[in-house]
């Protein structure tokens, strides 16, 4: 009977705990399944040194111009055929918001919207997914290879060429 309320106020605590945390789950049309998990600065435990540098656990971070973020990216998913991967998230902060997969172009405006994220898997162990993140001056762009079955994370930068070109291909080849 202990382990039985032990469990259910384990399991409360942690809903509680995780009840400020936004999640986005989107489909990509190369049919890779992605689940993005956003929450709270505050509740990160990171330690946040408002200096210049501005730097979060000793590493500049991603997404915030030196001011304290509102939140991290927690949790980064890509799934395929079966197989999940957890993708690094370290150093992204302000990054999703819980918008949609694809902002649509204002009304009047012609065009097909820019999709924030795209990638496609050859096979279930080897993917490339990539995305654009947070929004204004703070916005940066990451890319993850997955290669028999293990996933890095091969680009973070706010490089405006780079980002230009994560616009312009966001599935990582020509369409």
């Amino acid at each position: 009977m202990r382990s039985l309320l032990a469990l259910s106020i384990g399991l409360f605590i942690s809903a509680a705990t995780n009840a400020a945390d936004v999640v986005t789950s989107f489909t990509l049309p190369s049919k890779v399944k992605v689940r993005v998990v956003e929450a709270p600065f505050a509740q990160s435990g990171l330690v946040f040194e408002e200096k210049e540098p501005c730097v979060i656990e000793g590493r500049v971070p991603f997404g915030t111009d030196c001011g304290r973020p509102k939140t991290y990216l927690k949790e980064l998913t890509i799934s395929y055929e079966g197989k999940t991967y957890q993708l690094d998230t370290s150093s992204m902060f302000n990054a999703w918001h819980g918008r949609p997969l694809v902002a649509l172009p204002p009304k009047g405006v012609k065009g097909r919207g820019l999709r924030y994220f795209g990638g496609y898997c050859v096979n279930a162990e080897s993917c490339m997914v990539r995305g654009l993140f947070s929004d204004g001056a703070g916005t940066f762009v990451a890319e993850w290879t997955v290669s028999r079955g293990i996933a890095v994370r091969t680009v973070l930068t706010t490089s405006p060429d780079v980002k230009a070109a994560f616009v312009r291909h966001i599935d990582g080849v020509d369409p």
